[in-house]
């Protein structure tokens, strides 16, 4: 799934009961256990050393951006998927390619840089185009893209959305007093904080899940939703802050996700930060860890709403300094990237085993 990402459905391998009951109801749940990975390190054909593992969609394509030196404007962005890279900069040879979002269809936002300027653009069915000047009037951020191709861009409190070769501004539909996008469902609805809460839909229509638990929804934040209506988000996007990662269903609500004690390696009094990065087509939901000093290094998966660290199952070399999430298909696999000791960047998927 995409940052925001999107996602298919897969049969549910957690009935919907058990997965509340972890969140805190029912005691007859079965007690959760995270899976065990294959982990598969992403080295791209042209040999770059710094790699990074942005997003993955629901059938597990991967969106990676390599450069050869940390400080090297040469980006080079590829799709992995089964074994093989596919190229982006050969769709768009003129340019530095640097890979954004990656939806369920395969396309691709991207930044296609010509070294004077940086070009919005898309990757579909093998071509690349560049995108018209969004109606905000310059430096706005992208930060969610549809399967239907849709993509929301937002520049200090304003967002427009690109959908059909053209832009419109998000205008508050009626019935709302404030309306603030935090990515797409996998139906390419909205998903939205208001004054009613957090709610996905579009027009006239939307399904409402209810308010945080804790926390305030700021500019950045995103949110996720599989097929199954399942829904997980963060409020407070601010890193240097504590983050509330928060989990629900349309039919019981929100409810704050929980942080681990000890995550992954530290004494238990230290207060951990946690971001939302993905959710999983059977709900399971993938973040990262962050120490107070707002250092990423850890891969948590709450299953049934519980968290487990499982960045051992990474196999990481003794000598890592920090491991970036990059989110979670529907079956489970999980894009990552971690830093090396001497700061170098490696990509990497970890794949649930039977």
């Amino acid at each position: 799934m995409p940052f925001n990402k999107s996602y298919t459905s897969l049969a549910m391998a957690i009935a919907l009961p058990a997965l509340l009951a972890g969140c805190g109801g029912s005691s007859n749940a079965p007690v959760a256990q995270a899976p065990h990975y294959t982990f598969t390190e992403l080295i791209p054909p042209n040999g770059n050393h710094y790699v990074d593992a942005v997003g993955i969609n629901a059938g597990g394509q991967v969106l990676v951006n390599t450069r050869p030196t940390f400080t090297s404007n040469q980006h080079q962005a590829y799709i992995y998927a089964n074994g093989a890279f596919t190229d982006l900069n050969p769709i768009d040879p003129q340019h530095n390619t640097t890979g954004l979002y990656i939806n369920d269809a395969g396309k691709v936002v991207y930044l296609a840089d010509s070294g004077n300027t940086a070009q919005l653009s898309i990757y579909s069915g093998g071509t690349g185009a560049s995108l018209p000047a969004d109606p905000l009037g310059g430096g706005s951020v992208p930060f969610a893209f549809a399967n239907d191709g849709s993509l929301i861009v937002h520049k200090s409190t304003n967002f427009a959305k690109y959908s059909g070769g053209s832009w419109t501004t998000v205008t508050t539909p009626s019935g709302f007093t404030t309306f603030q996008p935090l990515g797409f469902a996998p139906d390419s609805s909205i998903i939205a904080s208001t004054d009613q809460g957090i709610v996905v839909g579009g027009g006239t229509t939307f399904t409402h899940y209810g308010q945080i638990p804790a926390g305030t929804i700021e500019l950045n934040d995103t949110a996720f939703v599989n097929a199954h209506g399942q829904i997980a988000g963060n409020a407070g996007s601010d890193i240097s802050q504590n983050i509330t990662p928060w989990f629900g269903v349309a039919t019981s609500g929100l409810r704050e996700l929980p942080a681990m004690p000890n995550t992954p390696a530290s004494t238990a009094t230290v207060t951990h930060t946690i971001a939302v990065t993905g959710i999983s087509g059977n709900g399971s939901v993938v973040g990262l860890g962050l120490t107070p000093g707002a250092s990423q290094y850890g891969i948590i998966l709450w299953i049934n709403g519980e968290p487990f660290n499982v960045t051992p199952e990474a196999n990481l070399p003794a000598l890592h300094n920090q491991v970036i999430v990059g989110g979670i298909s529907d079956n489970g696999t999980i894009s990552a990237w971690y830093v090396d000791s001497i700061g170098q960047e490696h990509a990497f998927i970890m794949t649930p085993t039977p």
